[in-house]
């Protein structure tokens, strides 16, 4: 049996808005979502959880699009979009590796 996550970022009037929680309901229409297979990766060990969150980082990009760095506005709502959308995925992978790579990687950001 074939593992999957999804993601989903949810678009609310024309703008990008994170579902805050997997339970999040909207239009069909409205979400995107992209699935990260993981199924062939031990997630016990950091070396596939480190592939896994690449793959999470990667499938989050494609969701929220290019970045647009033209306006400080543009900006902020892509990282928006990026942040909340990847705190969702690691929080519905539910494991601690991941979990424990998602805050090393804030920390560095902050």
């Amino acid at each position: 049996m074939t593992r999957m996550q999804k993601l989903a970022g949810v678009v609310l009037c024309g703008f990008m808005a994170v579902a805050a929680t997997v339970s999040v309901a909207a239009p069909a229409d409205d979400v995107a979502s992209v699935e990260v297979r993981y199924g062939e990766l031990d997630l016990a060990r950091s070396a596939g959880a480190e592939v896994f969150y690449r793959r999470l980082k990667n499938a989050t990009r494609e969701i929220c699009g290019p970045v647009n760095a033209r306006s400080a506005v543009l900006m902020r709502k892509w990282t928006e979009c990026y942040q909340g959308t990847l705190d969702t995925a690691v929080a519905t992978a539910n494991r601690p590796m991941i979990t424990q790579l998602h805050r090393q990687q804030q920390a560095h950001v902050s």
